[in-house]
């Protein structure tokens, strides 16, 4: 797509891809189906047996289901003779979606037939760090907790799933040192340097991304509202090395995607 000179006319909803919004339950690899919904509510109703999701593995879990959640694991996930029953108490309980790295044969085709999409991918996972602009000055910040935006809270998840690409989003700002050390010592850690102009980053984040994370630092322009274009012209006087932002621009992520 060629960026018009007059970036006002875009509108962002027009360049949006479609998403799944509403919260994730994440699971690990293997989660058999009767972690999912224990065998001895198989004779339930779907109603019923909604109520006994995660029961061994948390009491507690089923009540905090709400509509619109969804399931998110690893690989080879439903495994067992409670698939169907499971599937459909997942339905019942309002779940929208199971995502997973793999399904075992016959529970996805479970999924299905209890309306529940079963999305197998092996796409990057995305999470937002750092400050929010999004209810900035408003009467409580608008609701949103900055808590949720520290990078470490993210760690777990890239130990326990480290098979799945986690790109850390935007410069993370005030916790810049936390996403640093993650894409340091995890893999499967990335960087991406969305939303912000560069000249505004942090001396460490040029630092590293000439050296140590040059193959882990992602472009990104936050565009319409910062044009690549003058992205790029800010990085090159912010200091970043002509030799490493290729790597940023173009190759970590081709990389990362599986695309060169």
């Amino acid at each position: 797509m060629a960026v018009p000179p007059d970036h006002d006319r875009v509108n962002p909803d027009d360049l949006r891809l479609p998403v799944l919004t509403g919260r994730a339950w994440s699971f690990a690899d293997r989660l058999p189906a009767s972690d999912i919904l224990p065998e001895r509510f198989i004779g339930l109703s779907p109603d019923a047996a909604a109520a006994h999701l995660f029961a061994d593995l948390d009491t507690t879990l089923a009540e905090e289901i709400l509509p619109g959640d969804m399931l998110v694991a690893g690989q080879q996930l439903g495994a067992g003779a409670s698939g169907p029953a499971a599937a459909k108490a997942l339905a019942a309980a309002g779940f929208v979606a199971v995502v997973a790295g793999s399904f075992v044969a016959g529970f996805d085709e479970a999924l299905l037939a209890a309306a529940l999409p079963p999305l197998e991918v092996d796409a990057p996972a995305i999470f937002h760090t750092g400050h929010s602009g999004m209810g900035s000055g408003m009467r409580g910040g608008g609701g949103i907790h900055l808590k949720y935006g520290q990078p470490m809270l993210v760690d777990d998840v890239a130990v326990d799933f480290p098979d799945i690409k986690i790109i850390l989003a935007h410069p993370s700002w005030p916790w810049v040192d936390e996403s640093l050390s993650m894409a340091l010592h995890k893999e499967n850690v990335f960087i991406d340097l969305s939303g912000w102009s560069p000249k505004y980053f942090q001396p460490q984040i040029i630092q590293y991304a000439n050296t140590q994370l040059k193959h882990k630092m992602l472009f990104g322009s936050d565009f319409p509202l910062i044009l690549p274009d003058k992205w790029l012209s800010a990085a090159r006087d912010a200091g970043f090395r002509d030799e490493v932002l290729p790597l940023i621009m173009k190759d970590n992520a081709a990389r990362l995607l599986g695309l060169g």
